[in-house]
């Protein structure tokens, strides 16, 4: 864990580069990577804006020092009413893979359902990219 302190006038863009410059490690990936302000008084959590300022996002000043998570960006599911256990057994391989096949056969209608059903479409195939 790393503390950094940072312009709120900079750009969280300008914050991201400066965290990878502290860091000893390379990461892959490295630009799916982002800042992550947790959720706090009612809002949900939310990955931030790379082109907007820091202080176009109001921190909690009731909780001590304002913090945010850099992590690696993936979809946050909150008007979902689907819980962690449906979206783990919807986000299979198997199912992945089933639902490619019906995009390159332009399966609308088996997209659709499955979409319905909850897949997210938003993700990196290891195999393919």
């Amino acid at each position: 864990q790393k503390c950094i302190r940072f312009n709120p006038e900079a750009s969280v863009w300008v914050a991201k580069q400066r965290i990878l410059c502290t860091l000893n490690q390379s990461l892959k990936d490295v630009l799916n990577y982002g800042l992550f302000q947790p959720a706090s008084n009612g809002r949900d959590g939310k990955f931030l804006d790379e082109e907007r300022l820091l202080r176009e996002y109001p921190q909690p000043v009731n909780k001590g020092v304002p913090s945010l998570e850099f992590r690696y960006k993936k979809r946050v599911y909150r008007q979902l009413n689907l819980d962690e256990k449906q979206l783990a057994k919807l986000h299979t391989k198997a199912n992945l893979r089933k639902f490619m096949d019906h995009v390159h056969h332009l399966s609308v209608e088996k997209i659709t359902k499955m979409l319905d059903r909850g897949l997210d479409p938003n993700y990196h195939d290891l195999e393919s990219g």
